[in-house]
């Protein structure tokens, strides 16, 4: 008997907790029949931040439960990045799943080493349970696959390696794989530090490597040259693509040597320019679709580890 009341009284407590860390919606706005805006309050972020969220054909009409694919900006972006910059309204107007798109400013998809916005906590403790409350998602991890590209690239893999129990199938888009090349940025120093690199190793999809066994992935860059989607003018090479495309060789190497699968794209002359990352959505949609319609068997006894 006391013995369930215990159990009673921890699920209460459980159950309070989830409450007063869920991030409060302030506004809903819907700018057309399938584009929800939202403006969240969070605590992990300590402001409100907005989401966008594109419902599929036919969500208003049914009661079906559907996946979730969420869509991760690069350095400097917003929310709205996809939906200013691509096709992505009208692409998925057709497909079976709620595309999700948060901002993460410049935070690295991490949370600080010391005080900040706490960018991995909101995204992963309090948006995916506030979108599994509010819209009929599949709210397990096989209902659930994410995304990005630039620094959007590294988060969805980072994400994909700490919390792979949350996702199954993940695609990164020219991702800088490896932030050390970016050390300079204030960004990358506020997530990881300046004196050390032991924090980028704890968020690293190249030192966790080995958790990504069981997620479908994908991933994408070119060289920096200019390419077919450039505009004739364009004759330098993109440094920013040429300075991200050696993490990318290397992250294909050690997937490559933990025998882990992986779709890859290594196109050749391409700039980090939105055109490439619209054509790679396209290219990598047929992958996160079979992974979500058919995900892979998940490991017995799934573990992971962090580097650190």
């Amino acid at each position: 008997m006391a013995g369930s009341f215990r159990v009673r009284v921890f699920a209460f407590l459980f159950f309070l907790l989830l409450l007063l860390s869920a991030p409060r919606s302030i506004t809903l706005n819907h700018l057309t029949t399938a584009l929800r805006r939202l403006t969240l309050e969070s605590q992990a972020l300590g402001s409100v931040t907005h989401v966008d969220v594109l419902l599929p054909t036919g969500y208003s009409t049914s009661t079906q439960r559907f996946p979730v694919l969420y869509l991760l900006h690069g350095s400097g972006g917003s929310h709205s990045d996809w939906l200013r910059n691509t096709d992505i309204a009208r692409f998925a107007r057709g497909l079976p799943l709620i595309v999700v798109m948060p901002d993460g400013d410049d935070g690295w998809y991490a949370d600080p080493l010391t005080v900040g916005p706490r960018w991995e906590t909101y995204h992963i403790n309090e948006l995916i349970p506030y979108i599994d409350r509010n819209y009929r998602t599949i709210a397990t991890r096989h209902g659930r696959a994410i995304a990005g590209l630039s620094m959007g690239g590294f988060g969805a893999f980072s994400y994909a390696a700490r919390h792979p129990d949350l996702f199954v199938a993940a695609a990164s888009f020219s991702g800088a794989l490896n932030p050390e090349a970016f050390l300079g940025l204030p960004g990358v120093q506020a997530a990881f530090g300046i004196h050390t690199t032991l924090s980028i190793r704890a968020h690293s999809p190249i030192d966790l490597v080995a958790n990504l066994r069981g997620i479908r992935l994908f991933l994408s860059s070119g060289n920096g040259n200019p390419g077919p989607l450039d505009s004739n003018h364009l004759s330098s090479p993109d440094s920013i693509e040429q300075t991200v495309h050696p993490s990318f060789v290397t992250m294909v190497a050690a997937l490559h040597a933990a025998h882990i699968p992986a779709v890859v794209d290594n196109y050749g002359n391409g700039t980090h320019t939105w055109p490439y990352w619209q054509r790679e959505l396209y290219r990598a949609m047929p992958m996160l679709l079979a992974a979500l319609a058919q995900p892979p068997t998940a490991r017995p006894g799934l573990t992971f580890r962090y580097a650190l």
